[in-house]
């Protein structure tokens, strides 16, 4: 149930396994969740509590399936639906915690934001079951999301301007994309095997031939030993080092593996081309526009004032794995004990300590 981008920045959201009582009736004005002065109210997060509840045991298509993830969202027991699991809580309020700080990433960077087009509205909703699951959840809830999506798409969008372009990319790393190499091989289970192959072949004889009769490539045997087209590193070691040394239509000598000898021949050798390569130079350079928009976000989450109810749970600014997030309160009670040990290190959610929160609604 991690949010995407709770995914996209690495922050850490444990594993659902902790009960929680709350009280459907009771009534607060007290926030349950302050972010740089945005607050968030308890009957707020109350709604979207159960809707996110609901959204997900609807998404379950067995008995099975909706017991265990009742067991995550309201704890181990088939207790009332008034009872929510700590680390849900606490789910649900980095949830809303990422969502601020991307809000105010984007507002900083005074980004250009679009409608989202076919395609990631399609992603998005499908976090959440689909379209018709996702109109279910609490309108504020949804367009939350939608804004988040947008944000977030449109601070990939500024990471990339200042990138190098796909062509400027590829002419400085043309070493990472080596380009096609053909290769015929046949593969005998013995020394003598590959020797008696490979004079056969020099005698004159037809590589395609000698393989078709004496390869134990069941894969390229009736190819004429034919491999496809490609990067040796592909293929094991032994195999691919012989490959890249070898001229064209060059007869190899015999070349053990743990598959056996092969007899190897390269046919031809292509560069690399910008068109070819193009889909995995995007890849790239979206990657590297995410981490640095990933980077930016966590920087100001460190640097977030955030506040929370204590009955919810507590923000830590050096969580699990050096982030910050918000935990439990059973959570954040075992993090400061293991913090006195010189030796500790930090617990995950999936080793509960069992503690209760309530979280009161309107």
């Amino acid at each position: 149930m991690k949010h995407r981008l709770l995914a996209l920045i690495a922050l850490p959201v444990a594993a659902l396994g902790m009960s929680a009582g709350l009280s459907a009736c009771a009534t607060t004005s007290n926030a349950a969740l302050d972010i740089n002065g945005v607050k968030v109210s308890r009957s707020t997060l109350d709604d979207e509590l159960r809707g996110f509840a609901d959204n997900q045991l609807a998404r379950q298509k067995t008995a099975a399936d909706k017991t265990a993830m009742e067991g995550r969202l309201y704890g181990k027991t088939k207790a009332s639906k008034e009872s929510f699991n700590a680390e849900f809580v606490a789910f649900m309020l980095n949830t809303r915690l990422v969502s601020e700080v991307v809000h105010a990433e984007a507002v900083s960077r005074k980004v250009t934001l679009t409608p989202l087009d076919a395609s990631a509205r399609k992603t998005l909703v499908a976090d959440y079951g689909g379209e018709s699951l996702f109109q279910k959840l609490p309108k504020s809830f949804q367009a939350r999301a939608e804004r988040s999506s947008k944000e977030f798409a449109a601070l990939l969008a500024s990471e990339k301007k200042k990138l190098p372009s796909a062509a400027e990319y590829f002419a400085k790393n043309k070493a990472k994309y080596p380009g096609a190499t053909c290769i015929s091989h046949i593969l005998v289970p013995t020394l003598a095997e590959a020797d008696a192959a490979r004079a056969r072949i020099v005698g004159g004889e037809d590589f395609a031939a000698v393989a078709k009769a004496v390869s134990k490539d069941p894969g390229s045997k009736d190819t004429g030993g034919s491999l496809s087209c490609g990067d040796p590193a592909q293929f094991v070691a032994e195999f691919a080092n012989a490959a890249n040394t070898l001229k064209i239509d060059e007869l190899s000598q015999p070349v053990q593996t743990q598959f056996g000898f092969h007899i190897i021949k390269v046919t031809k050798r292509t560069e690399a081309t910008l068109d070819a390569v193009k889909v995995t130079v995007e890849d790239a350079l979206g990657n590297q526009a995410q981490t640095a928009a990933s980077a930016s976000l966590v920087n100001r989450i460190k640097t977030a004032k955030v506040s929370v109810d204590p009955s919810l749970g507590t923000y830590l600014a050096k969580g699990a794995n050096g982030f910050p997030e918000i935990v439990s309160a059973a959570a954040a009670k075992s993090a400061n004990a293991a913090a006195e040990t010189i030796s500790a290190t930090l617990p995950t959610a999936s080793d509960p300590s069992g503690a209760t929160t309530t979280v009161a609604g309107g």
